[in-house]
């Protein structure tokens, strides 16, 4: 099937022949893998994307319309997945950033409970000093 044209093999591929898709895996997936590589720098996530573009195109077999070129629509689908793989790490970055942020915001708080609770314990050791020392410690805090 290698020397039958995109048409043909999608035509075939809508009639659930396996042996067009794995013509057209075998046709398009280096193309495939070398976009998501460009953009990823990972191969285990550039093979996971192109797996799940190709699952998708075999689910969906039956209701493809593609309108441009296969070479085309291919490139432009996997495109797309990984931009919504970018957004998707970008934000759990983001609400990492957030969280961490709150983190340290709590330990700032904490330490100023801690401070305050010993100025609390330094303000009743002051009272306990003679009256002209106790007035001089005051005026310090």
């Amino acid at each position: 099937m290698k020397e039958h044209s995109d048409i043909d093999l999608l035509t075939a591929l809508m009639q659930d022949d396996e042996l067009a898709f794995t013509t057209l895996y075998t046709r398009y997936q280096p193309s495939l893998f070398e976009v998501c590589m460009k953009y990823l720098k990972n191969e285990d996530t550039a093979h996971d994307v192109v797996q799940s573009v190709f699952m998708w195109v075999w689910e969906n077999r039956k209701d493809l319309t593609i309108d441009t070129n296969l070479r085309s629509y291919l490139c432009t689908t996997t495109k797309n997945r990984i931009l919504n793989l970018l957004r998707h790490e970008n934000l759990a970055i983001q609400n990492d950033y957030v969280y961490a942020q709150e983190r340290l915001s709590d330990q700032s708080w904490l330490e100023k409970m801690q401070h305050e609770g010993q100025l609390t314990r330094l303000r009743e050791l002051i009272k306990q000093l003679p009256e002209q020392r106790c007035r001089i410690c005051e005026m310090k805090i």
